[in-house]
């Protein structure tokens, strides 16, 4: 049971709240900070932020480079004043700040915002917005309620959510009004709340059963263990781990912590509202790379509980799919995913790691060009906003040490001059950046949550390693390498329609899907579109009952019925050309009207290809998506992308390379076209293609200008892309 929200927005085009006046000295000790607030009123022009950030219109305005700057309360004023300065020189405009509620609120009701104070008056003094992370789901060490800060707690109880409001309202309404106050960020990385059996959680699992079944005789029907009643829910952790388990109940459970998130998220929203209308809200769910759903979150579903979505990016433990040298894909990955279905909102990439990370994953210590190209691929993909992590290394705890973009002192590394570089490109010949928007993609992915879900109970394997979700990385990563421009859609996209301006549709290893995404996808093909599946399309429904065959109601779409399903232990040729396209298992077909695209060495067919309606269905009998992204074979790419090259190609912007390495990001100014490209690889030429004739094409990093050859109401450039390094390019129309 898939999960869909719907809040409601209110405007956020409000003129900006003139800084409250703030007495001059709050505590004792605190005369220079005083004293800044008293030169601030006095020059507001000084004091005020050049960027700020009141609004979703205003994060929607410009593409902001920030760095989270971590705190401790053995930072003095002046370290923090130094710091934000730094910052500024840099180029930075915006500081993510975590307020930790232990920080704040050391004994029960006394509470002290001088550490944080301090921030806000260095950020407005250097002209930063903050974004501002709440901390009201991490409780304060006295509350004995956790071993440490940055362990979320679900607020499920009525005392746990009274004192969350409290530290809401104290936070809010204290700084809701500084002029260096930007979005507040409701919770860090919400991904999934503690998997807790305890009352106050069954309480909530009763109450979602009732508004899913209505009646406990309909339950009941489903359910291994009857219950009298909603509110004597019976489930325990032995249902969650337990090899032979309760299907029907587990999958509930499942669904139920995804809704749980989001509407806690929801909760915190409404709390920040009742404060402060005005400026947006946010959040950064992270491990968007690994299967989401299994964890207990929905990025579709956030989405809709906030103003703007971002998410946590960090090469060191993000992408532990990917090879070290393929983690570039894993970011790409995350951003078409942030992109896609946001209906029109802007979105950051929140956390992306800064430096040195030694401990606790892969270790990994970015360069200065490795930060370069993965922010200028979230720009190329529509960011609005990139946050370091973080500005200096923290001093405390299992990290210190670890993730500074700068030295502790603030000095700079190469990494920070590449970052300042950067900024200045944006600043410049990279201005036109701040209004541009992603040309839409042709091509789309299922994001299919039904599988995932069903995957983190069927495979019995770790959640991020199951075929369901390899499948979706091997399909994007195929694309991506083919310079093809991808979306991701859900099945509510699907199932309300959303997908019409979408030529291609891939279903990578969906094997579990409703009746009214499976009519759906009928539509589509129908209609005129093209869609690509493989494995074990349709087998299971979205409740994990098998249909009587496969891939069901979608029989006469494809032409073909499955017969059986051969596994396979290791990678094996798929065909009589390639090296190790198959991957997990073998696919015996029944046609039934298909026609043959390829056949095993045996010759049976494997590869086939259908027309129905004004569509056409293509279906590979094997996990070939899943293998793509476990060991890439030539031939298994081509089989994946060779279904949305002619698509691609009819988009403004196109853009072919020999090299696999160089992803491709198109975007729309009012200056122009513009292309970004991003090479994670050795030294490659590009040819880029511009619809219509240009007046002239710049690489803007570098002023270069770039020769054009025009022709049949094309033009075209040819541009080496430096190893590890970028190109952005734009193309100005004639003058009229």
């Amino acid at each position: 049971m898939p999960v869909s929200i719907s809040l409601a927005s209110p405007s956020r085009r409000f003129a900006p709240t003139q800084w409250r006046l703030w007495p001059a000295v709050r505590h004792s000790g605190m005369l220079a900070l005083g004293l800044i607030r008293i030169f601030a009123l006095a020059n507001p022009s000084a004091a005020a932020p050049t960027d700020s950030l009141d609004s979703l219109h205003a994060v929607h305005q410009r593409v902001r480079i920030g760095a989270e700057i971590f705190l401790d309360p053995g930072h003095t004023p002046e370290e923090i004043r130094h710091h934000f300065s730094r910052m500024r020189e840099t180029g930075l405009t915006v500081a993510r700040l975590f307020i930790i509620w232990d920080h704040i609120e050391r004994q029960p009701g006394e509470w002290s915002f001088d550490l944080y104070d301090a921030a806000y008056d260095a950020a407005a003094a250097n002209g930063l917005s903050i974004l501002a992370t709440l901390c009201a789901d991490d409780p304060p060490g006295w509350a004995r309620e956790t071993p440490f800060y940055h362990q979320k707690l679900a607020l499920n109880t009525p005392a746990a959510r009274a004192r969350a409001a409290e530290y809401i309202e104290r936070v809010v309404t204290r700084y809701r009004d500084h002029p260096a106050q930007g979005p507040w960020s409701l919770s860090n990385e919400p991904t999934g709340l503690p998997e807790e059996f305890d009352p106050p959680t069954l309480v909530q699992f009763g109450a979602w059963l009732e508004r899913k079944y209505g009646t406990v005789t309909q339950l009941n029907a489903r359910w291994f263990r009857p219950i009298a009643g909603f509110d004597q829910v019976n489930f325990d952790r032995a249902f969650a781990t337990s090899g032979w388990t309760d299907y029907a109940a587990l999958l509930d459970w499942k669904w139920f912590r995804i809704q749980q998130q989001t509407d806690q998220l929801a909760w915190l929203r409404d709390q920040v509202r009742r404060h402060d209308p005005r400026h947006p809200t946010h959040a950064n769910p992270a491990g968007l790379a690994g299967n989401m759903p299994a964890r207990g979150a929905d990025l579709w579903s956030e989405k809709q509980a906030v103003d703007f979505i971002g998410a946590t990016e960090h090469a060191s433990h993000q992408f532990r799919q990917y090879a070290a040298a393929d983690v570039d894909f894993g970011h790409a990955f995350i951003n078409d995913l942030l992109r896609s279905g946001r209906d029109g909102a802007p979105w950051w990439i929140t956390e992306l790691q800064a430096g040195l990370s030694l401990f606790g994953g892969r270790a990994h210590n970015p360069g200065g060009h490795d930060l370069v190209r993965r922010v200028w691929d979230g720009i190329g993909a529509g960011a609005k906003g990139v946050i370091l992590w973080c500005w200096h290394p923290r001093r405390f705890g299992r990290e210190a040490g670890e993730w500074g973009l700068v030295a502790p002192d603030g000095s700079p590394t190469p990494r920070s001059e590449a970052i300042a570089a950067l900024a200045r490109i944006l600043a410049n010949s990279g201005a036109f950046l701040h209004g541009a928007e992603p040309l839409p993609a042709r091509v789309a992915i299922l994001y299919d949550r039904q599988a995932l879900v069903l995957a983190s109970i069927d495979e019995r394997v770790p959640a991020d390693t199951d075929r369901v979700l390899h499948s979706l990385l091997g399909v994007h990563r195929a694309l991506t390498e083919r310079q093809i421009p991808v979306d991701f859609v859900t099945e509510d996209d699907l199932k309300n329609d959303r997908t019409s301006r979408y030529d291609v549709l891939y279903l990578p290893h969906v094997y579990a899907m409703d009746d009214a995404t499976v009519s759906a996808v009928r539509r589509f093909v129908e209609a005129g579109g093209t869609v690509w599946a493989d494995g074990p399309l349709a087998w299971k429904t979205d409740a994990g009952r098998v249909r009587s065959e496969m891939p069901g109601d979608l029989t006469d779409v494809f032409g073909l019925v499955v017969g059986d399903i051969l596994p396979e232990a290791a990678p094996f040729p798929f065909t009589s050309t390639d090296v190790q396209a198959g991957d997990s298992m073998r696919l015996t077909l029944g046609l039934r009207g298909a026609e043959t695209v390829a056949s095993d060495r045996d010759g049976r067919p494997i590869a086939t290809r259908h027309r129905f309606g004004r569509g056409t269905a293509l279906y590979f009998a094997t996990a070939l998506a899943a293998g793509y992204h476990r060991h890439p074979d030539p031939q298994a790419r081509q089989f994946i992308s060779e279904a949305a090259l002619a698509s691609a190609s009819t988009l403004d912007i196109t853009a072919r390379s020999t090299s696999a390495r160089i992803v491709f990001r198109p975007l729309r100014s009012t200056e122009g076209l513009a292309a970004i490209l991003v090479n994670h690889g050795e030294t490659s030429t590009v040819h880029v293609t511009f619809r219509g004739p240009v007046r002239s094409v710049a690489e803007v990093t570098t002023g270069r200008s770039i020769s054009v050859a025009t022709s049949n109401g094309r033009s075209e450039v040819e541009i080496s892309v430096p190893a590890d390094g970028v190109a952005v390019l734009l193309a100005c129309p004639p003058s009229p």
